[in-house]
């Protein structure tokens, strides 16, 4: 038998016997559900001489937690609505971005509001020198519900040009309750 001190630990394997003598190979894998540095023991139990055998599993996991601007489209002399979506793997309370916005779109003013994840939350905008800053806050500490879904939204107006612009967003902060930016990564 193979048992862990752990949770997220498995083995794929299923070994019925061994023959003397013989060694065996074992893949195990760790999904992890929160970071930080973690020191367990797997056990491997047998009806050998010497019964149990353990080992320290050290592993340091890094928690996923993404920011993406969800695709649009729209006519000319139109409003798109434009979506943000977080998956996170631990609670986050705020996000902040920033877009330099192509001339051909204009940011429709005070359009920014919180979406299904953000129930509790505060959403506030500024734009200047063509770039568009959006802030997402609890001023309780509130996480965002769940672990995947939109977090705010905010429209532009496309100003009768056509074509096919990218939203970037740029200095990326997603927030725990400690204010440390958890970002691991954005999609534009």
């Amino acid at each position: 038998d193979v048992t862990f001190t752990a949770t997220g630990f498995s083995v794929n394997e299923e070994i019925s016997s061994i023959q003397p003598g013989e060694t065996k190979s074992l893949t195990l894998t760790y999904n992890p559900i929160v970071r930080g540095s973690i020191e367990e023991t797997v056990s491997v139990t047998s009806n050998a001489i010497n019964g149990e055998q353990k080992a320290t599993l050290v592993a340091d996991p890094f928690s996923v937690n993404e920011l993406h601007v969800v695709g649009a489209s729209g006519n000319s002399d139109t409003e798109v609505e434009i979506a943000l979506r977080v998956n996170n793997m631990e609670p986050l309370v705020g996000a902040q971005c920033t877009f330099t916005l192509p001339e051909a779109l204009e940011y429709v003013e005070g359009s920014f509001t919180t979406a299904e994840r953000t129930s509790l939350h505060t959403a506030t905008s500024t734009f200047a020198n063509g770039k568009l800053t959006v802030i997402l806050y609890s001023s309780s500490n509130k996480a965002f519900e769940g672990n995947d879904g939109v977090i705010g939204t905010f429209r532009l107006k496309l100003d009768g040009k056509s074509g096919t612009y990218s939203l970037k967003p740029e200095s990326v902060v997603l927030s725990n309750t400690e204010m440390e930016n958890m970002t691991s990564a954005t999609q534009g």
